[in-house]
């Protein structure tokens, strides 16, 4: 794993490579690796080396639930709200293989961040009602392989295909009533082959 983590960033921290065309170039577009898990990407620098930020699963619910519409004989009432955002940032090469096609190599730092909290109240009957808060915090720092191939189209759209291998470190604090810290929970993850290609499509802005 440690031979892993000096190998992308290297390819993130690595100069950047000599080539004949210097021109500047912008890139946005919609990444996406399954029909949960999608998001924007933009990228910017030069023909064969550019910057890459991504913003992925940006998401959040927010409830509420009584078990009596009518609010005459409440005896349980409840609040839900989640939240997750995940943001990429990284160094992506370009090598020209074919006509309309590059392989493209480097890696990515990421981090992605998750919360969520219910909350009830409960009215017994003949009793004095109760109220219980849960919620959680998640943080996961992780550093991804990045390799692939892009497409260039007629005009200024690319479709690229990646595999991203992973190492992430999850960190999850469990708390009651808002502020009780209940329990923390923390790992490691990876991901090698059992992952799914990442696509994305791009449009040139100049």
């Amino acid at each position: 794993m440690r031979k892993f983590v000096l190998f992308v960033l290297a390819m993130i921290l690595l100069p950047l490579i000599k080539a004949q065309d210097k021109k500047n170039v912008s890139e946005i577009g919609i990444i996406a690796t399954d029909f949960n898990h999608s998001g924007l990407v933009f990228k910017v620098g030069t023909e064969s080396a550019l910057w890459r930020f991504a913003i992925l699963d940006l998401s959040g619910v927010k409830s509420d639930t009584k078990d009596n519409p009518d609010n005459t004989t409440i005896t349980y009432s409840g609040a839900s709200k989640t939240f997750n955002i995940e943001a990429r940032f990284g160094r992506e090469y370009r090598h020209n293989i074919l006509k309309r096609v590059d392989l493209i190599f480097g890696g990515d730092l990421s981090f992605l961040y998750a919360s969520s909290q219910s909350s009830r109240i409960i009215y017994p009957y003949g009793y004095s009602s109760y109220s219980l808060t849960m919620s959680y915090k998640r943080y996961v720092p992780g550093i991804n392989l990045v390799t692939g191939l892009n497409y260039r189209f007629d005009g200024p759209f690319t479709l690229g295909l990646e595999w991203l291998p992973y190492l992430k470190i999850p960190f999850e604090n469990n708390y009651v009533d808002d502020s009780e810290l209940q329990s923390t929970n923390s790992g490691l993850s990876y991901g090698i082959f059992n992952i799914p290609l990442q696509i994305s499509l791009t449009i040139r802005l100049k």
